[in-house]
């Protein structure tokens, strides 16, 4: 009941959304990518904020993710959705901690339009604030010139720098409302493995 109440909350802010380290690297491996990225805390909507909790305005979000670039994606419109392709994501903000949970219902999701996008969902669980547990993470890129991404493959995200502009959302959902944390990447950096061919980009 816990996982299809978690499901049925992400599904329904990923819909409402849409009405609404150290030197960041390029990478061409085929074995799995992870990134560290920092941010801050913007804002908060949603009843699970309108009692007292552990987060402030300006607070440091700090995480990772791992995901897999060989995921086959399947064709969008526009892009390309890569369903599956996480397989690790940790998130703190202050005191609190969450994890990613359930990957088989991650996506990933490259959109090549007017505008660019790289968009990241995932499940994930964590202490509840006020009656809400936490239930998903959203991190998108987007490059309002339209030319970064190719759209084709996961071998790389382009340098934060990159990008026009950035959202990150922490969902919280009871059974029936749907709260979120959101603020802003300032850092994303790429943890190569040993061995492994790096294109170096500057700027962050």
């Amino acid at each position: 009941m816990v996982m299809k109440t978690r499901r049925l909350c992400l599904a329904r802010h990923t819909l409402l959304s849409t009405f609404f380290c150290l030197v960041p690297m390029g990478v061409a491996v085929a074995n799995a990518v992870t990134y560290v990225f920092e941010g801050t805390v913007n804002e908060f909507s949603g009843p699970a904020f309108e009692s007292p909790h552990p987060f402030s305005v300006g607070q440091t979000i700090r995480g990772s993710f791992t995901y897999e670039p060989a995921t086959r994606g399947a064709s969008g419109i526009p892009g390309q959705n890569f369903d599956g392709a996480v397989t690790y994501l940790m998130i703190s903000i202050g005191p609190y901690a969450g994890r990613g949970t359930e990957y088989a219902s991650s996506n990933i999701r490259v959109v090549t339009g007017f505008s660019h996008q790289f968009k990241f969902t995932s499940l994930a669980t964590g202490p509840t604030i006020n009656g809400s547990p936490l239930a998903g993470f959203h991190l998108t890129l987007e490059d309002l010139t339209g030319q970064v991404l190719a759209g084709k493959s996961l071998e790389s995200i382009p340098p934060l720098s990159a990008f026009s502009t950035n959202y990150i959302r922490v969902v919280f959902c009871d059974e029936i409302n749907v709260s979120a944390l959101h603020g802003r990447l300032t850092s994303l950096t790429v943890l190569l493995p040993p061995g492994s061919t790096e294109d170096q980009s500057p700027g962050n």
